[in-house]
C-alpha cells in the first residue's frame, strides 16, 4: 500500500521593518478518511532579512488521528522578507526653541531629538545652518549670534532602518541694550 501525499503550502509575504514579527499562515491538505494532524505554521521574520516560512506537524499530539507512516509530505514553502522601509515610514524629530542673544548656544537646553532608529543603536548628529537671503549656509559650529538658523538632526543607517533626518528652524533674537544718560544742569 503506497503512502498518501500531504501537500503543505506556506505563502510568501513581505513588509517594511516595524519591529513586529512577519508571519503568514500556511495550510495542509490530502488527509484521507477524515484523518487529521496538528499543524502549525512556524515561520517568522522580525529583523531585516529573509527566512523560509516553516511549519511543523505534531504527529504525537492527542488531536492527531493520522499516522505519520501512512503519509509523505510534499512541501511548497514560501519566503518571509522584511525590508528597510523608506525614511518617511519612520519617525525622526528635532525641536529647538529660539532665544534672545546671550552669547551662548541654547543655554536653556531646549534642543531635543528622537528617531525610531535609536532603538537600533543609531546616534544623532547635528548640523547648523544660517539663513542667507533665500539660501542656507552651513556653519562649522552651533550658532551663538543673533539671526535666523536651522538645525538638521541626522541618524545613520542601521541594520533595520534607513538613514533618517529632520530639521527645525529657530531664531536668536537681538538683545536689547538700554542706554541711559543722566540729566544734569549748571548755571551759565
Amino acid at each position: 500500500i503506497a503512502k498518501a501525499t500531504l501537500a503543505v503550502t506556506t505563502p510568501s509575504d513581505s513588509k517594511a521593518f516595524d519591529g513586529e514579527a512577519l508571519t503568514a499562515e500556511g495550510s495542509i491538505s490530502g488527509f484521507v478518511n477524515g484523518e487529521t494532524a496538528a499543524f502549525e505554521t512556524t515561520g517568522s521574520q522580525t529583523e531585516v532579512g529573509t527566512s523560509t516560512n516553516t511549519y511543523s506537524i505534531d504527529w504525537e499530539d492527542e488531536a492527531t488521528t493520522a499516522k505519520q507512516g501512512n503519509y509523505t509530505v510534499s512541501e511548497n514553502l514560501g519566503t518571509l522578507t522584511v525590508t528597510k522601509g523608506s525614511p518617511s515610514a519612520y519617525d525622526a524629530d528635532v525641536a529647538i526653541a529660539g532665544w534672545t542673544y546671550d552669547g551662548k548656544f541654547d543655554d536653556a537646553g531646549s534642543l531635543s531629538s528622537s528617531a525610531d532608529s535609536e532603538s537600533d543603536g543609531a546616534e544623532v548628529s547635528y548640523a547648523y545652518y544660517a539663513k542667507d537671503g533665500e539660501d542656507w549656509v552651513e556653519l562649522g559650529a552651533a550658532p551663538v549670534d543673533a539671526g535666523q538658523y536651522k538645525v538638521v538632526a541626522s541618524w545613520p543607517e542601521t541594520p533595520n532602518y534607513p538613514a533618517l533626518s529632520d530639521e527645525c528652524e529657530f531664531a536668536i533674537a537681538k538683545a536689547t541694550l538700554a542706554v541711559t544718560t543722566p540729566s544734569d544742569s549748571k548755571a551759565f
